[in-house]
Order: C-alpha cells, then structure tokens, then sequence
C-alpha cells in the first residue's frame, strides 16, 4: 500500500506540471504500474490446523497421588 502510495504522490507532481497531451499517455502507464504493484492473491496453507483449545477449569484440581 505504501509504495502505491509513495509513487501515486510522485506521478501526481509530475503531472500537475506537464503539459495536457501527456495527460492520456501518463495515465494509462499509471494505471498499468499501479496494476503491477498488487499483491497476488494466494496464500499459503496452514502448517498447522487449528484446533480448539481446552478451556481451562475454575477450580483448580487437587492431584492425589498414590501411596506405594
């Protein structure tokens, strides 16, 4: 987003000060580097699934131990 940003910035300077037949020719060189700077749409999978956690106790569990 950011360098979409910073070059949008920098083609708008140069087009506030060239001359109006330039104007369709910056355009559309502006709109096909603005579409090369997209991010592709795929992720990668998941190394691990997800899994539910257990929700913890609100009594806390008195461990017996056995006698040998």
């Amino acid at each position: 987003f950011t360098t979409a940003l910073h070059y949008l910035r920098y083609e708008w300077s140069w087009l506030a000060i060239s001359s109006p037949g330039t104007l369709p020719a910056r355009l559309l060189r502006l709109r096909e580097r603005l579409g090369e700077l997209l991010l592709p749409k795929q992720r990668r999978g998941r190394e691990c699934p997800r899994v539910v956690k257990k929700l913890p106790s609100r009594y806390p569990i008195k461990q017996v131990r056995s006698a040998k």
